[in-house]
């Protein structure tokens, strides 16, 4: 299992925890395994699909559909809005990753 500590940013593998003693262990980014008694709400488990999602084609995606939309408002669109649009449509959806990332963390 994964998590990430919410304090830090970051994320661990093989965590574990003991309702009876209140405690957590986890190998840590250099490798250490560490135990600790955690603060509450200092841990978020990470579904092993979560970190696997790919980004990159959903960015590509998403721009791909901003494109369409800003082009299906616009009358005559001219070929030399293309550039303009293709940035615009690519920032829309880098700013719609950073809000669902950021949303995710939360």
């Amino acid at each position: 299992m994964k998590a990430r500590n919410n304090n830090t940013g970051e994320v661990v593998t093989n965590f574990g925890f003991s309702k009876e003693f209140g405690t957590v262990s986890y190998i840590d980014s250099k490798g250490v395994l560490t135990f600790n008694t955690p603060n509450s709400c200092e841990w978020t488990i990470i579904d092993e699909e979560e970190m696997n999602f790919d980004w990159q084609s959903f960015r590509a995606e998403a721009a791909k559909d901003f494109v369409e939309i800003i082009c299906n408002h616009k009358y005559n669109v001219k070929e030399e809005w293309y550039p303009i649009i293709c940035k615009e449509a690519i920032a829309l959806a880098d700013e719609l990753i950073k809000q669902l990332k950021e949303k995710e963390e939360k």
